[in-house]
């Protein structure tokens, strides 16, 4: 859940930063926090998995097909094995969120 609404998210080991899609934040009406550069950014967005409720920084940007990516800083920092051969993703150290 992000801001209370069901997301389909994109785990990414391949970038560093972390994105909510422009038209999910529009349809949700989610309010933005600031600027960056010549893009928006949504700050200390609360994310709901499997009953942890972590935060992250998401630039807002059209993510063409998933509402949020997130990427390896934030998977990182709440130990996410992604795991290919089984399609799961696995957060070793739930205590961190």
């Amino acid at each position: 859940m992000v801001h209370s609404k069901p997301f389909l998210a994109l785990f990414d080991s391949g970038t560093s930063h972390c994105f909510i899609s422009d038209s999910f934040t529009a349809l949700h009406s989610i309010p933005l926090n600031g600027v960056v550069i010549s893009n928006r950014i949504y700050t200390d967005c609360t994310v709901e998995l499997c009953n942890r409720k972590p935060v992250v920084d998401m630039l807002v940007l059209d993510t063409r097909g998933y509402d949020v990516i997130l990427g390896m800083t934030w998977l990182s920092r709440y130990h996410a094995v992604i795991n290919c051969r089984n399609k799961s993703v696995i957060f070793k150290n739930p205590a961190s969120t």
